[in-house]
């Protein structure tokens, strides 16, 4: 993607330069073309390499699960009543020190 996108905007600075002095160089002549085939070539060799990507994965069916036991959080805090609060309406987090709790 951003092969291609830099060859757009070679192709447009080229265009716009061409367009300000009336007609284009030799140099300009010559990059032009060369721009657009490199983008194509660019295009077309990351399409290859995705697909090949996707020929030797399998495709995912689900997410794994995996099961995690909640005793600390993020920062290292115990975690106390967590298991008995899952599916609760109403939880209250309090944090007391290095303990958080789940009333």
């Amino acid at each position: 993607m951003l092969v291609a996108a830099l060859g757009w905007l070679c192709l447009v600075a080229i265009t716009v330069d061409a367009m300000r002095h009336g007609s284009p160089s030799t140099t300009h002549a010559a990059v032009g073309p060369v721009t657009l085939v490199a983008v194509y070539l660019g295009s077309v060799l990351w399409v290859r390499h995705n697909r090949a990507i996707h020929r030797r994965h399998a495709r995912r069916r689900s997410v794994l699960v995996v099961a995690r036991p909640w005793t600390h959080d993020r920062l290292g805090r115990a975690l106390v009543g967590v298991a008995e609060t899952v599916g609760g309406r109403d939880v209250r987090v309090v944090v007391v020190g290095a303990v958080k709790s789940y009333v």
